[in-house]
């Protein structure tokens, strides 16, 4: 523990640019959220005072330019320590200003430059084609570093149907139990289930949580689903027969009652059909017991989402759970770390 003579403290270097330009020595109050999957990671800067008068007056910090964000932790777990937590690279998103006490307000958030990514509606069709081939590509049309782990299916045939790059590409992952998160410089697509097999990082107790909420819910969980699609083997035509061939309706079930998913996609064949069914049960079964609390100081920074951690002698919450998300809030009033995690369960496979 750090003595009362090293007391602990964080500093911020922030970089607008590539470049030092003095926000973090007067910044009132940095909060930054890392989330494992779907949302982005994002960072937020307020500043108060004649700093914010100066940013409104100029035009320093503009949107769709880069911040870099480093939280410097000194003499945290013992007198002389100084360790550097790195946030990330981000794109302005958002800039507001409030008075007559003149506030800034700065958002910026994990995802490419580029807004098309986002925006932009495209049509394509992929024959025979695996899930990194396609992640691959689209990384390449926006110059970012793809990283693709787990199981990689060849599909014999995906449409992109006027969607954006981001709609189709989460998409594209959640139906086959992969899970998309899109960085400033890369686009990661893993499977939960590897990272949920991983030993836990850190035990938590209710001594470590300066308040908590834990939840379980039934509705919108299941224990099976039901998933009709459509054979693409076409049933053979007879001879002399001029109307078209009709294609085979199968309908297969995952698991069993009560509380069973209807399901309705398009599969190449069975093997197709059972993944898509298990991922969508699995993603729904992820809200079946969830844990969110905020740490007592000194907080892990050291935490991360994607991570597991353990939840010991709290009753019916006790248990391994995956981290969804970690929120890091600096202000004058010190640090405050906020975790959310759900428990981990036995998945469909």
């Amino acid at each position: 523990m750090a003595s009362s003579g090293k007391a602990r403290r964080i500093t911020c270097r922030i970089f607008y640019d590539g470049a030092d330009v003095g926000l973090p020595r007067r910044a009132e109050t940095i909060e930054y959220t890392e989330n494992s999957e779907g949302m982005s990671d994002e960072v937020q800067l307020t500043f108060a005072g004649a700093l914010a008068k100066k940013l409104m007056m100029k035009t320093d910090i503009e949107k769709e330019h880069d911040i870099e964000v480093v939280l410097v932790f000194k003499n945290w777990w013992k007198n002389g320590s100084i360790n550097y937590y790195k946030c990330g690279t981000f794109t302005v998103d958002d800039i507001s200003f409030s008075g007559p006490q003149h506030q800034c307000t700065i958002r910026a958030i994990a995802l490419p430059a580029s807004t098309d990514f986002q925006t932009v509606k495209k049509s394509k069709t992929w024959q025979k084609a695996t899930i990194s081939q396609i992640v691959a590509e689209k990384a390449g049309e926006y110059g970012l570093t793809p990283s693709c782990s787990g199981a990689d299916s060849i599909i014999e045939t995906i449409e992109q149907s006027n969607e954006t790059d981001s709609s189709f590409l989460s998409k594209l992952c959640s139906n086959y139990g992969l899970y998309m998160k899109v960085l400033k410089t890369g686009i990661a697509v893993f499977d939960k289930a590897v990272y949920e097999a991983l030993p836990p990082v850190k035990t938590y107790r209710e001594s470590d949580m300066e308040s908590w909420t834990w939840n379980t819910t039934l509705v919108g969980t299941y224990t099976g689903a039901t998933i009709s699609y459509t054979n693409p083997n076409k049933v053979k035509r007879k001879k002399g027969e001029k109307t078209p061939p009709l294609e085979k309706s199968i309908t297969i079930t995952v698991g069993q009652g009560p509380r069973i998913l209807q399901i309705n996609e398009c599969c190449s064949d069975e093997a197709e059909a059972r993944r898509k069914a298990a991922s969508k049960i699995n993603a729904e079964n992820e809200k079946a017991q969830t844990i969110e609390f905020t740490t007592i100081s000194p907080a892990d920074f050291r935490i991360h989402a994607t991570q597991t951690i353990l939840i010991a002698n709290m009753g019916r919450a006790t248990g391994k759970y995956f981290v969804t998300s970690v929120n890091h809030t600096v202000s004058s009033g010190g640090h405050q770390m906020r975790i959310t995690a759900y428990k981990i369960f036995e998945r469909f496979s």
